[in-house]
Order: structure tokens, then sequence, then C-alpha cells
């Protein structure tokens, strides 16, 4: 009886084997009409919202997930190339009303209390470029990547010019051998504030 048994039992799971059956499993699949939505029951998602992890994404009502703008319920939304929803919270201002993103005034470098390094002479810059963060006179400065050397500030005809360097303490007279890598002009009136005079030129 025992061994009648058995033998029913193998033949009932051999047989069971045999019979094809269909297990879904919910996610994407590729129709020939666009990407949808297939539930575990083999169902497709329609005219719905569908979450998948973080992301969110809407299907149409033949099911084809969606990309682009959407209005849903007065709302209108954005779903980028892949269809997930980049704004889910949703806009009432239609796409073509939307301003572009605005740019913002305030430089963030100044907004942080950076200063811009303009020097009058581009042989005062640093290898004969100044871009980016760089320091100067003990101080940090951001310089524009696409440099452009400014006009040197009007100078008082009547006044004696000095030249100081970018990095010294001292003023000079042109052709002062300390002026080989750096030469910026400068009234000798705003010199003196700042500088000594070099003991070598005696400007």
């Amino acid at each position: 009886m025992r061994k009648k048994i058995i033998a029913l039992l193998t033949t009932a799971l051999l047989f069971s084997a045999a019979i094809p059956t269909t297990v879904n499993a919910a996610g994407f699949v590729q129709d020939t009409a666009g990407v949808k939505y297939q539930n575990d029951d083999g169902t497709y998602t329609t005219d719905s919202w569908v979450q998948v992890g973080a992301n969110i994404y809407h299907v149409d009502v033949n099911g084809i997930v969606q990309t682009g703008w959407i209005q849903v319920g007065g709302l209108w939304y954005f779903l980028d190339d892949t269809g997930i929803c980049t704004n889910p919270e949703g806009t009432v201002t239609p796409p073509a009303q939307q301003a572009a993103e605005a740019v913002p005034q305030a430089n963030p470098f100044a907004a942080a209390g950076w200063s811009v390094y303009t020097p009058t002479d581009p042989a005062s810059l640093q290898n004969g470029v100044a871009a980016g963060l760089i320091g100067f006179d003990g101080a940090q400065y951001w310089a524009a990547p696409g440099f452009v050397s400014t006009p040197a500030p009007a100078v008082n005809p009547q006044e004696k010019i000095v030249y100081v360097t970018n990095t010294g303490s001292k003023y000079h007279r042109d052709g002062c051998r300390y002026l080989r890598e750096s030469k910026i002009p400068m009234n000798y009136s705003d010199a003196i504030k700042s500088y000594t005079p070099c003991s070598v030129c005696k400007p």
C-alpha cells in the first residue's frame, strides 16, 4: 500500500511539472506601442500613476508610459525622457507660460565676500593668466576664467608715477631691477600710503 501511495505521488508530481504555468512579476515591459507597466496578475495599468521605488511614472489610457508635460487633475507635471516625474507636486501654470529658471543676479563669490581680481598690467598675472581662485598680497581673490586685462586707471599727469609688484611691499622707479616679475603703475601719493620706498632705486 505504501509503495502504491509513493507511486501515485510521484506520478502526480511529474504530471504537474509537465503542465506549463505563467508567473507574472510586476514591472515595465516593452510593447510594440511603447513601454507599459505590467501588474503581478499580468494585467496592465492604464491612465494612472505608478510608483516604482522612489520614482513616479504616469501611464496613459493605453497603458503607455508618458514623457514630457502632461496635465492630470488640473495640475501640470513634467516627465523626463525615461518617464520619471520631476515635479511630483505639480504646478498650476501651463508649460508655455512657465518662465525660464531665473539666473541669480548676485555673483556667488561676491556674495561670499570674495573680491574680483582685475590687475591693470597683464605682467602682474600669475604665469600670465588669472583664472579661478588666486592669492594676491595676502588676500584671496576670484578671477573670471576668461580673463581680459583692463586698462590702467587714469593717473594725474602732474603727479609722479611709481611702480609696485604684485607681491612686494615697496614702490619703485621705472627700470628698477625688482620690477622684472611684475610692474603695476601707481600714483606716488597713493603708493606712499601703503608701501615703503625701494632702497635700491630710491624713487
